[in-house]
């Protein structure tokens, strides 16, 4: 990776990366923070491309050796594909023969490789097996003894009207003075008697 692509890197910080020994995030990683604020770089800065480097070089380690693991390549092979972009199977396979022969694997590399590209492709997830489920609990001792608790009215009769005579004291606009008063059973009915008012 080149020192210009970590965070936080340009090309003043670079410069002094360079002229400090460090021209790659591996570089970077084992110099630390310390480092980087010997070579001239901000504390701050220096944090934030030390994290950086250490970030790129674990993917790097990831990648190396997700290739590695796939049958004729190996640890040369794997640095040449890194160098190139191609960091994992289906960067084999979108690559084809003619890229990974401009990248300068050999011909037997390449067939091995594709091959064994192809069988680590990731499968599409099959249905997930159903968990068994849970035997019921028995109750406990205190629960039967418990007496049942009554259950609340169906619906209907939970949203029955409820209906008032109004008189004067009740605080009602004065057309509605002796009649009887009843509470909108929800939206839709409030909504129907504003239709009827107007």
């Amino acid at each position: 990776m080149v020192l210009t692509g970590l965070v936080g890197v340009g090309p003043s910080s670079a410069t002094k990366m360079v002229a400090a020994g460090m021209e790659n995030a591996a570089d970077v990683a084992a110099a630390g923070a310390a480092g980087l604020v010997k070579a001239g770089l901000t504390s701050g800065v220096a944090g934030k491309i030390y994290s950086t480097a250490e970030a790129a070089v674990a993917a790097a380690k990831a990648a190396k050796a997700s290739l590695t693991a796939l049958a004729g390549i190996g640890p040369a092979s794997a640095d040449k594909l890194l160098e190139a972009g191609i960091a994992s199977p289906a960067g084999l396979i979108a690559a084809g023969a003619d890229g990974l022969a401009e990248i300068g694997l050999g011909s037997s590399v390449i067939k091995k490789s594709l091959a064994a590209a192809a069988k680590a492709k990731p499968k599409k997830a099959g249905k997930a097996k159903a968990k068994p489920k849970a035997k019921p609990k028995k109750p406990s001792k205190a629960a039967k003894k418990a007496p049942p608790v009554a259950k609340r009215p169906a619906t209907a009769e939970r949203h029955e009207p409820r209906s008032v005579v109004s008189d004067e004291k009740a605080g009602v606009r004065g057309d509605q003075v002796g009649k009887k008063l009843v509470s909108p059973k929800g939206v839709a009915d409030m909504l129907k008697r504003i239709k009827e008012n107007k």
